[in-house]
Protein backbone atom coordinates (compact mmCIF):
# COMPACT_ATOMS: atom_id res chain seq x y z
CA UNK A 1 0.00 0.00 0.00
CA UNK A 2 1.77 3.13 -0.79
CA UNK A 3 1.53 6.28 1.61
CA UNK A 4 0.99 9.76 0.41
CA UNK A 5 2.48 12.74 2.34
CA UNK A 6 -0.10 15.36 3.00
CA UNK A 7 -0.41 17.08 -0.37
CA UNK A 8 1.62 18.12 -3.44
CA UNK A 9 3.34 21.67 -3.10
CA UNK A 10 6.21 23.76 -5.25
CA UNK A 11 8.11 26.08 -3.54
CA UNK A 12 9.29 29.09 -6.21
CA UNK A 13 12.62 30.31 -4.83
CA UNK A 14 15.38 29.21 -2.75
CA UNK A 15 15.80 32.40 -0.56
CA UNK A 16 15.17 32.33 3.28
CA UNK A 17 11.37 32.48 2.45
CA UNK A 18 11.40 29.60 0.24
CA UNK A 19 14.01 27.91 2.43
CA UNK A 20 12.10 28.09 5.49
CA UNK A 21 8.67 27.28 3.87
CA UNK A 22 10.17 24.46 1.92
CA UNK A 23 11.61 22.99 5.19
CA UNK A 24 8.42 23.33 7.32
CA UNK A 25 5.87 22.07 4.47
CA UNK A 26 7.93 19.37 3.90
CA UNK A 27 7.91 17.72 7.15
CA UNK A 28 4.16 16.99 6.73
CA UNK A 29 3.56 17.73 2.81
CA UNK A 30 4.83 16.69 -0.41
CA UNK A 31 7.09 18.99 -1.42
CA UNK A 32 9.48 20.39 -4.52
CA UNK A 33 11.63 23.13 -4.61
CA UNK A 34 12.68 24.84 -7.28
CA UNK A 35 15.47 27.30 -7.68
CA UNK A 36 16.67 28.84 -11.31
CA UNK A 37 19.73 29.81 -10.29
CA UNK A 38 22.42 26.62 -9.76
CA UNK A 39 23.16 27.36 -6.74
CA UNK A 40 20.43 27.81 -2.82
CA UNK A 41 19.99 30.67 -0.87
CA UNK A 42 18.93 34.01 -3.35
CA UNK A 43 19.91 36.86 -1.39
CA UNK A 44 22.42 35.15 0.83
CA UNK A 45 25.64 34.54 -1.09
CA UNK A 46 29.01 34.00 0.37
CA UNK A 47 32.15 34.08 -1.82
CA UNK A 48 35.55 32.71 -0.79
CA UNK A 49 38.72 34.89 -0.95
CA UNK A 50 42.39 34.73 -0.20
CA UNK A 51 43.25 38.31 1.55
CA UNK A 52 46.86 38.03 3.07
CA UNK A 53 47.44 34.08 2.62
CA UNK A 54 44.23 33.57 4.75
CA UNK A 55 40.72 32.03 3.53
CA UNK A 56 37.79 34.30 3.96
CA UNK A 57 34.49 34.04 3.63
CA UNK A 58 32.35 37.47 2.46
CA UNK A 59 28.47 37.56 1.98
CA UNK A 60 27.58 39.77 -1.09
CA UNK A 61 23.50 40.13 -0.13
CA UNK A 62 22.32 39.44 3.18
CA UNK A 63 25.46 40.64 5.97
CA UNK A 64 23.49 41.33 9.19
CA UNK A 65 20.51 40.97 11.48
CA UNK A 66 19.40 42.09 14.48
CA UNK A 67 16.98 40.25 16.91
CA UNK A 68 14.21 43.25 16.93
CA UNK A 69 13.67 43.31 13.48
CA UNK A 70 13.87 39.75 12.56
CA UNK A 71 11.85 37.74 15.07
CA UNK A 72 11.02 35.00 12.97
CA UNK A 73 14.68 34.57 11.29
CA UNK A 74 16.25 34.68 14.63
CA UNK A 75 14.90 31.16 15.97
CA UNK A 76 15.63 29.49 12.49
CA UNK A 77 19.30 30.19 13.44
CA UNK A 78 19.03 29.34 17.11
CA UNK A 79 16.91 26.33 16.08
CA UNK A 80 19.90 25.05 13.99
CA UNK A 81 22.55 26.14 15.78
CA UNK A 82 24.20 28.32 13.62
CA UNK A 83 26.56 30.68 14.61
CA UNK A 84 26.04 33.98 15.03
CA UNK A 85 28.43 37.11 16.13
CA UNK A 86 28.34 40.96 17.20
CA UNK A 87 28.56 42.79 14.14
CA UNK A 88 27.70 46.89 13.72
CA UNK A 89 26.13 48.50 10.66
CA UNK A 90 28.33 50.62 9.47
CA UNK A 91 28.99 52.63 5.96
CA UNK A 92 31.58 53.94 4.18
CA UNK A 93 32.44 55.53 0.95
CA UNK A 94 35.26 56.39 -1.11
CA UNK A 95 34.24 58.81 -4.02
CA UNK A 96 36.33 61.25 -6.60
CA UNK A 97 38.47 58.40 -6.90
CA UNK A 98 39.33 58.12 -3.52
CA UNK A 99 40.00 61.58 -2.71
CA UNK A 100 37.23 61.67 -0.50
CA UNK A 101 36.59 59.03 1.82
CA UNK A 102 35.37 58.20 5.12
CA UNK A 103 33.31 55.86 7.15
CA UNK A 104 30.54 55.95 9.85
CA UNK A 105 32.03 54.95 12.78
CA UNK A 106 33.78 57.55 14.95
CA UNK A 107 37.66 56.77 14.07
CA UNK A 108 36.44 56.97 9.83
CA UNK A 109 34.99 59.66 9.97
CA UNK A 110 37.78 61.90 9.81
CA UNK A 111 40.47 59.23 8.61
CA UNK A 112 40.63 61.77 6.08
CA UNK A 113 42.59 64.66 8.26
CA UNK A 114 41.34 66.98 5.88
CA UNK A 115 37.99 65.89 6.33
CA UNK A 116 37.98 68.18 9.24
CA UNK A 117 38.54 71.59 7.52
CA UNK A 118 36.43 70.41 4.72
CA UNK A 119 32.86 72.36 4.27
CA UNK A 120 31.98 69.55 1.72
CA UNK A 121 32.05 67.35 5.25
CA UNK A 122 30.09 69.41 7.72
CA UNK A 123 27.69 70.00 5.39
CA UNK A 124 27.11 66.53 4.97
CA UNK A 125 27.22 66.12 8.78
CA UNK A 126 24.60 68.86 9.77
CA UNK A 127 22.15 67.53 6.86
CA UNK A 128 22.56 63.68 8.40
CA UNK A 129 21.62 65.42 12.10
CA UNK A 130 19.13 67.08 10.26
CA UNK A 131 17.27 63.94 8.54
CA UNK A 132 17.23 62.52 12.07
CA UNK A 133 15.08 65.60 13.49
CA UNK A 134 13.07 65.42 10.29
CA UNK A 135 12.58 61.55 11.29
CA UNK A 136 11.36 61.81 14.91
CA UNK A 137 9.30 64.93 14.41
CA UNK A 138 7.53 64.04 10.86
CA UNK A 139 4.57 61.50 10.25
CA UNK A 140 5.19 60.24 6.71
CA UNK A 141 2.84 57.75 6.43
CA UNK A 142 1.17 59.94 3.33
CA UNK A 143 4.36 61.38 1.84
CA UNK A 144 4.30 60.22 -1.60
CA UNK A 145 7.78 61.74 -3.02
CA UNK A 146 10.37 60.37 -4.26
CA UNK A 147 13.10 60.07 -2.15
CA UNK A 148 14.94 62.56 -4.38
CA UNK A 149 12.77 64.99 -4.49
CA UNK A 150 11.51 64.96 -1.07
CA UNK A 151 15.38 65.74 -0.18
CA UNK A 152 15.79 68.05 -2.97
CA UNK A 153 12.08 70.07 -2.11
CA UNK A 154 13.16 70.17 1.84
CA UNK A 155 16.26 71.49 1.39
CA UNK A 156 19.18 69.01 1.97
CA UNK A 157 22.76 69.68 0.59
CA UNK A 158 23.63 67.64 -2.57
CA UNK A 159 26.46 66.77 -0.49
CA UNK A 160 24.61 64.84 1.56
CA UNK A 161 22.23 63.60 -1.62
CA UNK A 162 25.23 62.68 -3.40
CA UNK A 163 27.70 61.58 -0.61
CA UNK A 164 25.94 60.17 1.67
CA UNK A 165 21.81 59.23 1.55
CA UNK A 166 21.87 57.94 -2.05
CA UNK A 167 25.12 56.03 -1.65
CA UNK A 168 24.08 54.78 1.62
CA UNK A 169 20.50 53.25 0.05
CA UNK A 170 22.26 52.07 -2.88
CA UNK A 171 24.62 49.88 -0.47
CA UNK A 172 21.53 48.57 1.43
CA UNK A 173 19.14 47.73 -1.27
CA UNK A 174 21.79 46.50 -3.69
CA UNK A 175 20.59 48.88 -6.47
CA UNK A 176 22.77 51.55 -8.62
CA UNK A 177 22.66 55.19 -7.34
CA UNK A 178 20.17 56.59 -10.09
CA UNK A 179 17.56 53.83 -9.32
CA UNK A 180 17.15 55.09 -5.70
CA UNK A 181 16.62 58.35 -6.87
CA UNK A 182 13.49 57.27 -7.44
CA UNK A 183 12.88 55.24 -4.29
CA UNK A 184 9.67 56.37 -2.38
CA UNK A 185 10.46 58.57 0.90
CA UNK A 186 7.80 57.00 2.63
CA UNK A 187 8.91 53.59 2.27
CA UNK A 188 12.58 54.94 3.36
CA UNK A 189 11.69 56.60 6.53
CA UNK A 190 9.65 53.09 7.28
CA UNK A 191 12.70 51.28 6.51
CA UNK A 192 15.31 53.44 8.23
CA UNK A 193 13.08 53.86 11.55
CA UNK A 194 12.12 50.31 12.22
CA UNK A 195 16.16 49.25 11.95
CA UNK A 196 17.17 52.03 14.05
CA UNK A 197 19.49 53.54 11.40
CA UNK A 198 17.89 57.33 12.23
CA UNK A 199 18.81 57.85 15.54
CA UNK A 200 22.64 58.22 17.27
CA UNK A 201 21.74 56.12 20.29
CA UNK A 202 19.69 52.79 21.07
CA UNK A 203 20.24 51.19 18.13
CA UNK A 204 19.27 47.81 18.02
CA UNK A 205 22.20 45.21 18.22
CA UNK A 206 23.33 44.25 15.11
CA UNK A 207 24.79 40.24 14.35
CA UNK A 208 26.12 38.47 11.42
CA UNK A 209 26.09 35.02 10.76
CA UNK A 210 30.01 33.59 11.69
CA UNK A 211 31.57 31.73 8.51
CA UNK A 212 28.72 33.84 5.99
CA UNK A 213 25.30 33.24 5.35
CA UNK A 214 25.90 30.01 3.36
CA UNK A 215 26.18 28.18 6.55
CA UNK A 216 22.38 28.65 7.44
CA UNK A 217 21.72 28.18 4.07
CA UNK A 218 23.32 24.47 3.69
CA UNK A 219 21.24 24.16 7.19
CA UNK A 220 17.87 24.61 6.24
CA UNK A 221 18.71 23.08 2.65
CA UNK A 222 19.56 19.87 4.69
CA UNK A 223 16.41 19.66 6.28
CA UNK A 224 14.41 19.64 3.36
CA UNK A 225 12.77 16.35 3.46
CA UNK A 226 11.44 17.20 -0.53
CA UNK A 227 13.08 17.20 -3.92
CA UNK A 228 15.29 20.11 -4.42
CA UNK A 229 15.64 21.66 -8.22
CA UNK A 230 18.56 23.73 -9.27
CA UNK A 231 19.21 25.04 -12.60
CA UNK A 232 14.91 24.63 -12.91
CA UNK A 233 13.76 28.64 -13.40
CA UNK A 234 9.55 28.01 -13.59
CA UNK A 235 8.04 29.43 -16.90
CA UNK A 236 4.72 29.75 -16.01
CA UNK A 237 1.90 28.66 -13.59
CA UNK A 238 -1.73 27.52 -14.46
CA UNK A 239 -4.05 27.11 -12.25
CA UNK A 240 -7.23 25.25 -13.41
CA UNK A 241 -9.45 22.44 -11.95
CA UNK A 242 -8.50 22.47 -8.15
CA UNK A 243 -4.80 21.99 -9.21
CA UNK A 244 -1.65 24.31 -10.10
CA UNK A 245 0.47 23.75 -13.09
CA UNK A 246 4.22 24.59 -13.05
CA UNK A 247 6.30 24.59 -16.24
CA UNK A 248 10.00 24.59 -16.75
CA UNK A 249 11.86 24.43 -19.83
CA UNK A 250 12.13 20.19 -19.37
CA UNK A 251 8.49 19.27 -17.99
CA UNK A 252 5.39 20.10 -16.23
CA UNK A 253 4.16 19.50 -12.78
CA UNK A 254 1.33 19.07 -10.75
CA UNK A 255 0.96 20.22 -7.53
CA UNK A 256 -2.55 20.98 -4.93
CA UNK A 257 -0.90 23.97 -3.58
CA UNK A 258 2.48 26.61 -4.58
CA UNK A 259 3.95 29.05 -2.84
CA UNK A 260 6.00 31.65 -4.46
CA UNK A 261 8.95 32.81 -2.36
CA UNK A 262 10.24 35.39 -5.07
CA UNK A 263 9.88 38.94 -5.40
CA UNK A 264 6.78 40.06 -6.52
CA UNK A 265 7.07 41.20 -10.28
CA UNK A 266 8.72 37.77 -11.46
CA UNK A 267 5.56 36.19 -9.47
CA UNK A 268 2.99 38.43 -11.29
CA UNK A 269 4.59 37.11 -15.00
CA UNK A 270 4.79 33.54 -13.56
CA UNK A 271 0.94 33.92 -13.63
CA UNK A 272 0.71 35.37 -17.11
CA UNK A 273 0.05 39.25 -15.75
CA UNK A 274 1.11 42.01 -18.93
CA UNK A 275 2.85 45.17 -17.38
CA UNK A 276 1.70 48.20 -18.59
CA UNK A 277 3.98 51.02 -19.00
CA UNK A 278 1.68 53.66 -19.26
CA UNK A 279 -0.69 52.73 -16.25
CA UNK A 280 2.27 51.11 -14.24
CA UNK A 281 0.24 48.22 -13.34
CA UNK A 282 0.23 44.66 -14.30
CA UNK A 283 -2.51 43.62 -15.91
CA UNK A 284 -4.19 39.93 -16.15
CA UNK A 285 -5.06 39.15 -20.36
CA UNK A 286 -7.51 36.15 -19.26
CA UNK A 287 -11.30 36.89 -19.85
CA UNK A 288 -12.72 34.66 -16.84
CA UNK A 289 -14.80 35.73 -14.07
CA UNK A 290 -12.82 35.96 -11.68
CA UNK A 291 -12.19 32.73 -10.77
CA UNK A 292 -8.70 32.20 -11.58
CA UNK A 293 -8.00 34.05 -8.55
CA UNK A 294 -5.15 36.89 -10.27
CA UNK A 295 -6.91 39.37 -8.37
CA UNK A 296 -5.55 38.95 -5.15
CA UNK A 297 -3.77 41.74 -3.11
CA UNK A 298 -3.56 43.96 -6.23
CA UNK A 299 -7.30 44.80 -5.84
CA UNK A 300 -6.83 47.36 -3.32
CA UNK A 301 -3.71 48.73 -5.41
CA UNK A 302 -5.44 48.71 -8.69
CA UNK A 303 -8.21 51.27 -7.67
CA UNK A 304 -5.98 53.37 -6.28
CA UNK A 305 -2.86 53.29 -9.30
CA UNK A 306 -5.88 53.20 -12.00
CA UNK A 307 -7.97 55.89 -10.79
CA UNK A 308 -4.52 57.95 -10.43
CA UNK A 309 -3.36 57.73 -13.92
CA UNK A 310 -6.66 57.33 -15.69
CA UNK A 311 -8.53 60.73 -14.52
CA UNK A 312 -5.62 62.31 -16.09
CA UNK A 313 -5.03 60.54 -19.09
CA UNK A 314 -8.42 58.84 -19.94
CA UNK A 315 -7.35 57.93 -23.52
CA UNK A 316 -4.92 55.67 -22.32
CA UNK A 317 -7.16 53.69 -20.44
CA UNK A 318 -7.94 50.95 -23.00
CA UNK A 319 -10.21 48.33 -23.13
CA UNK A 320 -8.21 45.14 -21.96
CA UNK A 321 -6.35 47.51 -18.89
CA UNK A 322 -9.28 46.82 -16.50
CA UNK A 323 -8.03 43.54 -15.28
CA UNK A 324 -11.11 41.19 -16.34
CA UNK A 325 -11.76 43.69 -18.85
CA UNK A 326 -15.58 43.31 -17.84
CA UNK A 327 -16.88 45.81 -15.02
CA UNK A 328 -19.23 43.78 -13.25
CA UNK A 329 -16.07 41.17 -12.82
CA UNK A 330 -14.09 44.09 -10.97
CA UNK A 331 -16.98 45.07 -9.19
CA UNK A 332 -17.55 41.33 -7.77
CA UNK A 333 -13.79 41.48 -6.30
CA UNK A 334 -13.56 45.18 -5.28
CA UNK A 335 -17.15 45.30 -3.92
CA UNK A 336 -15.94 48.62 -1.94
CA UNK A 337 -14.65 50.12 -5.38
CA UNK A 338 -17.60 49.13 -7.17
CA UNK A 339 -18.36 53.22 -7.59
CA UNK A 340 -14.58 54.30 -8.35
CA UNK A 341 -14.87 51.41 -11.25
CA UNK A 342 -17.78 53.07 -13.05
CA UNK A 343 -16.88 56.63 -12.63
CA UNK A 344 -13.46 55.42 -14.71
CA UNK A 345 -14.98 53.29 -16.74
CA UNK A 346 -17.64 56.09 -17.99
CA UNK A 347 -14.79 58.45 -17.96
CA UNK A 348 -13.26 56.30 -20.34
CA UNK A 349 -16.22 55.83 -22.70
CA UNK A 350 -16.50 59.66 -23.00
CA UNK A 351 -13.09 60.66 -23.50
CA UNK A 352 -13.37 57.68 -26.83
CA UNK A 353 -16.88 59.42 -27.81
CA UNK A 354 -15.25 62.91 -27.26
Amino acid sequence: MTHTRGQKIAVIGSGIAGLAAAWRLSLVHDVTLFEAAPRLGGHANTVSAQIGGEHVDVDTGFIVFNPRNYPNFTPVLDYFDVETAPSSMSFAASLDGGRFEYSSNPDGLFAQKRNLVRPRMWRMIRDILRLHDHARRGDHAGEVRSLDDFLRAEGYSSTFREDHILPMCAAIWSSPVDQMRAYPARAFFEFFTNHGLLQLSDRPQWRTVTGGSHRYVERLAGAIKGRVRLSAPVRGIDRSGGQVTVRTDTDESRFDQIVLACHSDCGVLLYGWRYHVGLGIFVCPHTCKGECGRIGGLATYLVHIVQFHVLQRPHEFLHPLLVHAREQIVADVLSQGVAIIKRLWQTKHQATKA
